[in-house]
């Protein structure tokens, strides 16, 4: 199986059907110390799983994982949903939101437009 760098955005599965992209914008700002932060690790994980067992969304779906503190990170850049994997977050920093969200329609806009 090829190893991928979770920075670049890989190409979608069927290409000829239709696609849904998914950006998950996630805080891990200080605030989120502790069970919060560990609940969001869980969560993000039951959503991989949940793509696992779903054959229509692994073909159709493409997700990106944007977290955010006191700086705005791309966990994982856009990729087929089959090639999703869990990040483990760390809760740390204040909250950028803002820059999150324009980052993740940034990169919204990029993949509908074919980048």
């Amino acid at each position: 199986m090829p190893i991928f760098n979770n920075h670049d955005p890989l190409p979608p599965v069927n290409p000829g059907e239709y696609h849904v992209a998914c950006a998950l914008v996630v805080d891990n700002s200080s605030s989120m110390f502790g069970a919060p932060i560990n609940e969001l690790n869980c969560g993000l994980v039951e959503f991989g799983n949940a793509l696992a067992q779903d054959s229509l969304a692994q073909g159709r779906t493409e997700v990106t994982v944007i977290s955010f503190n006191s700086s705005v990170n791309t966990e994982m850049s856009f990729r087929p949903a089959a090639q999703y994997e869990a990040p483990s977050l760390n809760a740390s920093g204040s909250t950028s939101l803002n820059a999150a969200i324009n980052t993740a329609l940034d990169a919204l806009e990029a993949r509908k437009a074919g980048k």
